[in-house]
């Protein structure tokens, strides 16, 4: 037996099949959508909120574990005008390290590669060692200004009883974090308080670098006291009882 189907049967079907895929596009563009706008928020800045005591220099040892990537921090911050006095309350923005490291120098060129169409090319930047905003040394005598003075460490004694120490002289010191051989300490010391030029508020103490010391063995009876060699001094010679940090 045979059956007849109407003669726009094909055509209706046609329709219907073409209208399905053209359906199934839209449902799976709109998903791309929603799954880029959801990585899109999940990727949100990181901010860090100032606390009493809180520098440049600590946040960035803190959460960077390298306290001489404070001018990198600094300079992701603009609204920070002067770097020795964050307050309370202030917020940073937070960037990860690799961005840090990542940030150009304003003397460094940026290139623009063209390539051809066929294969993309993806140029992996030369890690390149930090850049300071200004001399290291000099940075690093001008120290510091903190609420709270608190050495790990201290410069305990020498050898003739010399109080006054130079490049190149030994000295006995005392760690609460221990010490091994080729473990380098900042000699500091707590210079003046600092209170604000407007407020005459108390900021904290202005805290100087004064010399850098290696230890180059163990002695006492126990063979438990770091035995240290002073490998640079800054403008003021280190002294007997200048606090140690890391």
């Amino acid at each position: 037996m045979w059956f007849f189907r109407p003669s726009g049967f094909a055509g209706a079907n046609y329709r219907r099949n073409r209208m399905k895929k053209v359906l199934y596009l839209l449902l799976i563009t709109l998903l791309l959508l929603v799954g880029v706008s959801v990585n899109a928020q999940e990727v949100e800045p990181e901010y860090y909120t100032v606390v009493k005591g809180d520098t440049l220099w600590d946040i960035s040892g803190d959460k960077y574990n390298d306290s001489f990537l404070w001018p990198k921090l600094w300079k992701f911050n603009p609204q920070v005008e002067n770097p020795d006095l964050i307050y309370p309350g202030d917020r940073l923005l937070m960037p990860s390290r690799e961005e840090l490291m990542r940030m150009l120098s304003s003397d460094e060129e940026v290139r623009v590669l063209t390539a051809p169409l066929t294969a993309p090319i993806i140029e992996v930047p030369e890690e390149k060692p930090v850049k300071y905003i200004v001399a290291k040394d000099l940075y690093i005598t001008s120290g510091w200004i903190t609420s709270k003075y608190s050495p790990t460490g201290e410069v305990m004694s020498a050898p003739h009883n010399k109080t006054i120490l130079g490049e190149g002289d030994l000295a006995y010191i005392e760690t609460d974090e221990g010490a091994m051989v080729g473990d380098k300490f900042y000699a500091i010391r707590k210079i003046k308080k600092v209170k604000h030029p407007k407020k005459w508020k108390s900021l904290g103490y202005h805290i100087r670098v004064v010399g850098i010391l290696e230890v180059i063995g163990m002695d006492g009876v126990d063979n438990d006291i770091p035995k240290v060699v002073v490998t640079t001094s800054y403008e003021e010679d280190i002294i007997i009882g200048d606090g140690l940090i890391r």
